[in-house]
């Protein structure tokens, strides 16, 4: 190979790496570990996760690409695995016992889900507000989805605010 090649590319490469750089954004002073992080777009992102698997801590959250977290007002009551937000307002939190942890107003308020088994919920994936997967300990997977009661051979929504879970295994 050329020397002049060697050189551009030697170029290139130091010019990649110089601009890759990490910064410390959160430093919450070993009050938890954070394992798990999510980001809706360039903005909004939240933080979770144990030390261990299985083990909970609360979340903290962003709005501004993570140049500022802040550590949810309910952070006692509200602690989980993982996190994932499927718009900016409906997101859901894996949490302890079979419970997944679910809110429609941006994080304010979460409502509790519980899947058909105990095991802890380790992981979440949902592709939108009605339909998603979750880890639970011990192997057993679980599907969540809202789907419309038909009732005598009618198609009749639930109400606002109802859900019927519908928990799979495998």
């Amino acid at each position: 190979m050329k020397p002049s090649r060697l050189l551009f590319l030697f170029l290139i490469y130091t010019t990649v790496c110089a601009h890759a750089q990490w910064e410390i954004l959160l430093d919450n002073q070993f009050f938890t570990q954070l394992d798990r992080i999510f980001f809706i777009d360039e903005n909004y992102g939240w933080a979770i996760g144990g030390s261990t698997i299985g083990s909970e801590s609360p979340y903290f959250y962003t709005t501004d690409g993570g140049e500022h977290w802040y550590l949810d007002g309910n952070w006692w009551d509200i602690q989980g695995t993982d996190i994932v937000f499927v718009n900016h307002d409906t997101g859901f939190i894996a949490a302890s016992d079979g419970v997944i942890l679910k809110n429609i107003n941006g994080g304010q308020t979460w409502t509790e889900i519980q899947t058909p088994a105990s095991q802890d919920v380790m992981r979440l994936f949902f592709v939108d507000e009605n339909n998603g997967w979750a880890t639970l300990g011990q192997g057993f997977i679980a599907h969540l989805s809202y789907r419309p009661v038909r009732q005598k051979n009618q198609s009749k929504a639930l109400p606002k605010g109802t859900s019927v879970l519908w928990g799979s295994f495998t």
